[in-house]
């Protein structure tokens, strides 16, 4: 799929997640095209690594919002096990505990919280 073509196929997902280009202008670009198509309650995060993921939800409705954080996958992600979760001040608590709980149980991933830092934990730490 595209952008162009496909962005409204979103509406049938519950978990869309951003993989694009570490430009925030970017991101923002992508996001406008995402919020006109999601459903509500629909999970938004992006993979993000080096933008405070904070800085990702403004300008968002709060729907957007309440289900938006950074899921930062290690590459390959077929074989590094580590997943953060990163959390904005928006995040509902219940989007947290559900992607600790999938990624751990569903993903096979060792998943961990982190706060809103870029590089977040084993980049910073590496």
């Amino acid at each position: 799929g595209n952008f162009d073509d496909n962005m409204k196929d979103i509406a049938n997902y519950d978990w869309v997640i951003e993989v694009v280009v570490e430009r925030l202008d970017i991101k923002q670009l992508i996001y406008n095209e995402v919020e006109k198509y999601r459903k509500p309650g629909t999970l938004i995060t992006s993979n993000t690594s080096g933008i405070p993921i904070h800085l990702m939800a403004e300008g968002r409705s709060e729907d957007f919002k309440k289900h938006f954080c950074g899921t930062h996958f290690f590459n390959p992600p077929r074989y590094l096990r580590l997943l953060e979760i990163i959390p904005t001040p928006y995040t509902d608590q219940e989007v947290i505990d559900f992607l600790m709980h999938y990624g751990d149980l569903h993903l096979g991933k060792t998943t961990v919280l982190c706060k809103d830092t870029p590089a977040f934990i084993a980049n910073r730490i590496g």
